[in-house]
């Protein structure tokens, strides 16, 4: 399948955009309530999302795993805001 020239000028220019980044285990990525102005794709490992209610009890909403990605709702959010 073929994309229309307009849309392959938008997957180029991401991808000139991206960036590799190494998390730690354990690491956080983004807590409730922060500014998310990037896409996550999961190259190796797993992310977690979880929801903390305070230090001892938390929920496990998702697990994010090889080739999943997180955040290009709020990035398309932004981008309809800006049109």
């Amino acid at each position: 399948m073929e994309l229309p020239r307009q849309e392959e000028e938008i997957i180029t220019d991401m991808c000139y955009l991206m960036k590799e980044q190494f998390l730690p285990a354990g690491e956080i990525v983004y807590n409730v309530g922060d500014e998310q102005d990037s896409i996550l794709i999961v190259l190796d490992g797993e992310i977690n999302i979880k929801v903390k209610h305070n230090a001892q009890d938390e929920m496990l909403l998702d697990v994010l795993v090889k080739r999943c990605s997180y955040g290009y709702h709020t990035i398309l959010k932004m981008l309809e805001q800006i049109e």
